[in-house]
Order: C-alpha cells, then sequence, then structure tokens
C-alpha cells in the first residue's frame, strides 16, 4: 500500500513480479473531509470484542529484533484504566508515578505520531485518563531543538484554562539534556512543568541530579511495545533515578517481578502470566509463563525496595578473561562530550579487550587524523578511572565512523547495537588480527 506519490516507485517492481497487488492510499484529507457527519459506530459488546486487536504497534529494536505487536482491547483496558483505578484507591506507598501523572493533566508532546508511545499517550491514555495531549505544529522538527522546545515551554501556559490544570512535559533524554545546558531552559522548565517524564532510554545521573537540585521534578517513564506500562511506584523527587514495583503477590504489580540474574547483585524484570493474559509478550509466546524483559535492576544500599536501572542484558559485555562490564554506561560517559564525537559504541564480547566505534563531531574530523585521535584518547582516559585496568579503552582499538556510515540508530534515537556492529565486521576483526 502507497501514497498516491509513491506509486511510481513501485512500477519496476511489479513490471519484476507480476503477483505484486499494489493498492493506493488517498491522502489523509480525503478521509477527514470526504464526508465528516458520518460516524463509524464499534457495536460490538465487550464480550465478543475484548480480545480483537485495538492497534499494532511496530517495535522499534532497541529491545530485541524489530517486530509487528497487536495489542488488544483488553490488554489496555487492564494495563491503563485497571491500572488507575488501583492508583486511585491505593495508599500512597503504592500509587503509580506514570498513571498518576497522566490522571487529568495537561501534557505537552513533542513525540512523533508515527511512536508507538505517543499513539499511545494520544488515543488510549487519554480516553481513560482523562488526559489532554498538546500537539506541535506539523512543521516542528524531531528531535526539537532546545530553543524550540523552549520557546513552546512559554507559549503554552498562555493558553491553559483557569484555574491552571496539572501540567507535564513528555520527552527524550536527549532533548532534555540539550535543555539543561542553559540556566534560562532550565529556569523555565521549573516554573512551567509539574512533571517531566522522559522516556525511551536512561537519563545520564548528572543531568537529573543537576536538574532535580535547581527544582525540576523529573520521573522515569518505563514502559515496552512488548510489556506495556511498568508499575513503578512513586518516589520522592530527590529520588528520581531509584525504581520501585509493588510487591510481586500484589495485584497492583499486573504479574512484574524481580529475578536473580547470574551475577548475584543484579535482578531482572520478568513478568508472570496473568489470567485472561493480552500481553504481546505472552501473544507471541503463548507457550511461556514467564517473560523475561532483559532489563536489569540493582538493588540501592540500605534502601529496601528501592533499586536502579544498570542497563539491559545485552549492554553487558564479557571479554575473554570472563571479566564482564556494562558498556553502555562507558557510552554514557563518552557521549556527555557533545562536542568532541555525537555517539559512541562499546562491545569485544570474546575478545581479549573491548573495542569502541566512535562517531566525531564535524569539528573533530576537520582537525586531521593525528589531532582527532588526540582528542579521543583525552576522553578514554576520562572513561577508564571508573573501570576495571582490564577493559580498559585503548586507541589502537578505536574504530572512527565513515562519513557515510555512521551509528546505527532506531527511531527513539537509541544505537542499534547489532545493525552497526555488522556494519563495522570487517573493521573490528582487522583491529584483532
Amino acid at each position: 500500500m502507497a501514497a498516491r506519490d509513491q506509486m511510481l516507485h513501485w512500477d519496476g517492481v511489479r513490471a519484476e513480479m507480476s503477483s505484486v497487488r499494489a493498492l493506493e492510499i488517498p491522502e489523509l484529507e480525503y478521509f477527514l473531509n470526504k464526508d465528516p457527519k458520518r460516524r463509524y459506530t464499534y457495536n460490538k459488546p465487550w464480550s465478543a470484542g475484548a480480545d480483537q486487536t485495538s492497534f499494532i504497534v511496530h517495535s522499534s529494536g532497541s529491545t530485541g529484533n524489530p517486530k509487528p505487536l497487536p495489542w488488544s482491547h483488553r490488554a489496555l483496558y487492564k494495563g491503563v484504566y485497571e491500572g488507575l483505578q488501583h492508583h486511585i484507591s491505593a495508599p500512597e506507598d503504592l500509587k503509580f508515578t506514570m498513571l498518576g501523572t497522566f490522571h487529568n493533566a495537561y501534557m505537552v508532546n513533542p513525540l512523533p505520531l508515527c511512536w508507538g508511545a505517543s499513539i499511545f499517550m494520544h488515543v488510549h491514555v487519554a480516553v481513560m485518563t482523562g488526559l489532554v495531549n498538546i500537539l506541535l505544529p506539523t512543521s516542528a522538527p524531531f528531535s526539537v531543538p532546545p530553543e524550540y522546545m523552549d520557546h513552546v515551554t512559554r507559549l503554552v501556559p498562555k493558553f491553559l484554562p483557569s484555574p491552571k490544570p496539572k501540567l507535564v512535559l513528555v520527552i527524550v533524554p536527549t532533548a532534555l539534556c540539550s535543555l539543561a545546558q542553559d540556566p534560562s531552559y532550565v529556569a523555565n522548565l521549573r516554573d512551567t512543568y509539574d512533571t517531566i517524564l522522559f522516556v525511551g532510554a536512561p537519563l545520564d545521573y548528572a543531568t537529573g541530579d543537576a536538574l532535580v537540585e535547581q527544582g525540576v521534578t523529573i520521573y522515569s517513564s518505563l514502559a515496552s511495545t512488548d510489556a506495556g506500562v511498568y508499575p513503578l511506584l512513586n518516589v520522592d523527587r530527590k529520588d528520581w533515578k531509584y525504581l520501585r514495583l509493588p510487591p510481586q503477590d500484589n495485584p497492583r504489580a499486573h504479574g512484574f517481578a524481580l529475578e536473580h540474574f547470574a551475577d548475584g547483585d543484579k535482578f531482572e524484570v520478568v513478568i508472570h502470566r496473568q489470567p485472561n493474559e493480552g500481553r504481546p509478550c505472552f501473544l507471541l509466546n503463548p507457550g511461556i509463563d514467564v517473560y523475561h524483559t532483559r532489563d536489569l535492576w540493582q538493588a540501592v544500599p540500605n534502601r529496601p525496595g528501592f533499586y536502579q536501572g544498570v542497563g539491559r542484558v545485552d549492554d553487558f559485555v564479557k571479554i575473554a578473561s570472563l571479566t564482564k562490564f556494562n558498556a553502555v554506561e562507558i557510552e554514557r560517559g563518552l557521549d556527555r562530550n557533545s562536542e568532541v564525537i555525537q555517539g559512541s559504541l562499546v562491545a569485544g564480547d570474546g575478545r581479549p579487550k573491548p573495542f569502541v566505534i566512535i562517531q566525531p563531531t564535524e569539528d573533530t574530523r576537520a582537525l586531521g587524523r593525528e589531532k582527532m585521535m588526540d582528542r579521543i584518547e583525552g576522553l578514554l582516559e576520562q572513561a577508564n578511572r571508573g573501570v576495571f585496568h582490564e577493559v580498559h579503552l585503548k586507541r589502537e582499538l578505536v574504530i572512527i565512523t565513515d562519513e557515510d556510515k555512521p551509528i546505527k540508530r532506531t527511531a527513539k534515537g537509541t544505537i542499534d547495537r547489532r545493525t552497526t556492529l555488522a556494519m563495522y565486521q570487517s573493521e573490528i576483526d582487522a583491529l584483532y588480527s
């Protein structure tokens, strides 16, 4: 299926494959304006329609191979509406961060409408929690530049009803980090939003702590296309980096639990199958009773029930000496130097030493090979201060990306590790030859 202006691209394919059938899709205006008074009523009772597909969302690939995932009406109802009812009736220590933030709030949502998370918030969460989404113009760029986002922040309060409702911002960590660089932007965030939810990836602790110290309220919003919204419980704003789940035997947990990971001090988030289960992770794996999310948490010392996210099972690299380390933590430290590099990927499973793929900025690349490597070596020395000697990054084990082969990223902006490593497989092999 394709829009009219794309049909020409398929002519060559159809000439080679006569069995391919092409369907032309009218522009959106056709559906909006053809008969605006006509209503399309859904007449099925709950008993007949609960397990039918409400919408299909395609995963980005950051938690596994990209794939389409069907969400039923029942799964959405149980995850959002029933979750909200649990929140409303719960004592303070068992209230949910995400659903509580959405409840009867106005929210500035700069995420692209093609994202599953964005559709979820615009349609399902809005209907079931009373959330009012504030959309940016269709001409708004993505990722939204900090000066654009600050302009939106200053404009929105002028159009809110009186008395001022709860106002929320949902944003990706890279955009929030850009705003955090300017004190005036931070002041506007503090004075405008009751809560800021960061989605899609972790926020580095230095940026988060700095924002909280300046009076901004931020929380993590954890969810996946496979399993839905994680039932994270409220924490104090100073504990923004910590994560809490309801006790496993509490219905509010919705099957979520923690299971000891192989290394002892870490836990993997798992989900136990529930009665009338409708989440895609179980629909697509009918033979399993426990779904492993591959998200890893670590207990916070002297804070029972509090955890910190330490990455994913896939983030940990085990070199030939069997030393295991969190590659993503090192990448976050490197990537803070945004004036030098645009991104990094640390890997080296089974190798004697880890390697790093670095995408320099245009200014860094313009320095020439030797000066560029000198600057990057300085970043490696900083990164090495906090890790075991066996996993220190070395200048001779650095791959600089080609200009026409940048580090591959998913639609959310997270690194597509598998694709990037495959792109540079020959260069990786050459490092160790």
